[in-house]
């Protein structure tokens, strides 16, 4: 009988070792480092819908807290709920306590629904907020139908909060 139990309580021991070492890589590495902050959702007339959310990356700050990177994201899906697009503002700053101030901005968009395509992006910052401006088209037969213009800030107030 205590050759059973010993058998039993080692085979649990090893699967509790096992869930144990597998958590910290069945988690991304976005989740590991990004914290989801506030989002919102557009609804359109066709029914497709964008959700945007602000993230802050917690891997860039320093360990004195005075700069961050903070991202914009815009989720387009269509009216069942496929992803077709989406477009990211980030925003890198520094704060004190009594000013912040943004130091550089990028712009990207990615597509993942092929009638869909980039016909712009831009990005820019001035004092404490980045800015994005994307322009996205849908062609049927090589005629636009669609055009969805995205225009994004991202602002760090002097505590280092994004909004």
């Amino acid at each position: 009988m205590f050759q059973k139990l010993h058998k039993v309580v080692s085979k649990g021991f090893l699967f509790f070792v096992c869930i144990i070492l597998l958590l910290p890589s069945s988690t991304s590495a976005d989740s590991q480092f990004m914290c989801g902050e506030n989002s919102s959702k557009s609804v359109y007339d066709d029914g497709s819908y964008s959700i945007t959310t602000i993230q802050y990356d917690f891997s860039h700050e320093n360990t004195n807290r005075s700069s961050k990177k903070g991202t914009k994201t815009t989720n387009y899906y269509s009216s069942n709920d496929v992803l077709l697009w989406k477009v990211v503002l980030t925003g890198y700053y520094t704060y004190d306590g009594t000013t912040s101030s943004c130091t550089n901005a990028s712009c990207s968009v990615t597509i993942y629904e092929s009638s869909w395509s980039k016909k712009s992006s831009v990005s820019s910052y001035s004092g404490n907020t980045a800015y994005c401006t994307a322009v996205i088209v849908r062609k049927v037969l090589g005629i636009t139908v669609d055009t969805r213009t995205i225009n994004m800030s991202l602002t760090c107030d002097p505590n280092g909060v994004l909004s």
